[in-house]
């Protein structure tokens, strides 16, 4: 068998000896795909551990997790511009993030014929990727809190999922009715950020 035949592709996973074994094949130099069943990518961490895993065996084996959202995507026929001042919305820290400061032009939902009535044709996803760095593995090592690894995400440069929706809410894709329906907002002290 090549390497490329043992890597691994699993289902979810849903206990701690199914968890153990994918850990230590990815430890062993495989690449192991699979689900698990959080809010967030953080999440993710916090859940194996919780299972009872070894921090030193996570941290170890880790090194991406994604969390995905799939949502509906804006009609292209019916969706009209409208624009919004970021200072006074209430999304406003995420903005921030994003870099986008006053006035943001944007795509909202209209109802129409090409739409089937309901002003969305089709789906796209919005994506948290984190990347498991050695400032990370090192906190997952000592079995830090989520808070923590998530600061250190963002200090990394993840992208949380509202950021990844309104990202796309920026790009005519969908609406913030969809960021606020299919995302949660992710409190974060801002000097976390310098």
């Amino acid at each position: 068998m090549t390497d490329a035949e043992l890597d691994a592709r699993l289902g979810d996973l849903r206990d701690a000896e199914t968890a153990d074994i994918a850990l230590k094949a990815a430890l062993t130099g495989h690449m192991v795909l699979s689900s698990l069943h959080t809010n967030d990518a953080t999440g993710a961490v916090l859940r194996l551990l919780n299972m009872g895993l070894e921090s030193f065996i996570v941290a170890s084996a880790l090194r991406l997790v994604v969390a995905q959202r799939p949502v509906r995507r804006l009609c292209k026929e019916c969706k009209v511009p409208l624009e919004i001042d970021v200072r006074t919305h209430p999304l406003t820290a995420t903005y921030d993030r994003l870099h986008h400061h006053g006035r943001v032009s944007i795509r909202e939902r209209r109802e129409c014929a090409a739409g089937g009535g309901a002003a969305y044709r089709g789906r796209t996803g919005i994506f948290e990727v984190l990347r498991i760095s050695p400032a990370i593995e090192d906190l997952v090592m000592r079995r830090a809190s989520v808070s923590e690894i998530r600061l250190q995400a963002y200090r990394d440069a993840m992208r949380t999922l509202r950021e990844a929706a309104l990202a796309k809410v920026i790009a005519g894709e969908m609406s913030l009715a969809e960021v606020l329906q299919h995302t949660v907002a992710v409190d974060m002290p801002v000097a976390g950020f310098a």
